[in-house]
Formats: C-alpha cells, structure tokens, sequence
C-alpha cells in the first residue's frame, strides 16, 4: 500500500510540475511576449510542487502512527 501511495504521489507531484511549467510559459508569452521560462524558474517550481504534493503523505504518516499509538 505504501509503494504504491508514494507512486501515486509522485506521479501527482510530476504532472503537476509539468502543468505548473506550463502555465509559467504561458503567462510570461502572453504578458510579456517572450514564450520562455529560466532555469531557476523550473527549479523553484518544480521544489514548490512536489512541497505541495507531499504534505498529502506527510499527513497520511502522521495519521498512520497517531492509529498504531491507540
């Protein structure tokens, strides 16, 4: 159950990583004209996804060993 949580997770957290990249590059060609995107930018949004996208996990462990406690 565990493999395949983290796999789904990680696989949440790429695809959202990609669509965050995504939008990134759209909003910079539509208002500043340039369709491009720098690499620190992919960086920080690829670091803020995959934050986002393990706080899920994180409250799913806590909620786990809070279960095995009682």
């Amino acid at each position: 159950m565990k493999g395949r949580a983290l796999f789904v997770l990680l696989m949440v957290g790429a695809c959202a990583a990609i669509v965050a990249i995504g939008l990134t590059v759209l909003s910079n060609w539509l208002f500043r004209g340039q369709a491009g995107i720098s690499g620190d930018q992919v960086a920080r949004l690829v670091i803020l996804v995959f934050v986002i996208g393990m706080t899920p996990l994180g409250l799913m462990w806590a909620r786990s060993r809070k279960r095995r406690e009682e």
